[in-house]
């Protein structure tokens, strides 16, 4: 009998341990002419070992509308637990609004010396360009103020940002989620379409 709970303490470890070794990588790409509208929303999560339960740390949300031609290229890869890298180029002509929000937190409330020991680390870069104008921004930031309410309370962040205009356009953006270097936003990589190799 104790051989089997042994058994099943060791799958159920692995089982809760596996999606932390998980890598996933989205790719899309979007040619719209006409009315095209875009609402996207993209989260990462890790274990977290005070509430003993999975728990998301940061999301994305963008949402675009656009009356006239666009190209849209966006890519999101996991790592693993916690991390997170998104990457986006857009062109566009017409009149074009569209928002970009990033929300994060440190979920695990332990502390060392005054701050978190796990903090959620996230860079920030996004570019708006036109033949006349320039708009950049660039953040960075360590969530870790300590929290001073219940256990499982978090040390949250928000970034919000809105461009509106009727310009011929491009936009680069890169945000990165507990992955310090990744912050400068490159062309996400070329759509490939699934190809049968022995065809």
């Amino acid at each position: 009998m104790k051989k089997y709970a042994a058994l099943a303490a060791i799958l159920t470890l692995l089982g809760t341990l596996t999606p932390a070794l998980a890598l996933s990588n989205v790719r899309s790409v979007l040619y719209g002419s006409g009315d095209t509208e875009i609402n996207q929303l993209s989260s990462i999560a890790g274990y977290d070992s005070t509430e003993r339960e999975w728990e998301v740390t940061a999301f994305i949300h963008e949402g675009l509308k656009n009356d006239g031609q666009l190209y849209f290229v966006n890519e999101i890869t996991t790592p693993g637990s916690w991390e997170m890298v998104e990457e986006k180029y857009i062109e566009g002509t017409g009149d074009t609004k569209f928002k970009k929000e990033v929300v994060w937190w440190t979920e695990d409330s332990s502390q060392v010396d005054g701050s978190m020991k796990w903090p959620t680390v996230t860079n920030i870069f996004a570019g708006f360009y036109t033949q006349t104008f320039v708009d950049e921004v660039e953040i960075h930031n360590t969530a870790d103020e300590p929290v001073e309410t219940n256990p499982g309370e978090y040390s949250g962040n928000y970034f919000l940002k809105v461009w509106d205009t009727d310009d011929d356009f491009t936009f680069v953006e890169g945000v990165g989620i507990n992955l310090p270097s990744e912050c400068s936003p490159h062309e996400p990589h070329s759509w490939r379409f699934p190809r049968c190799e022995k065809c």
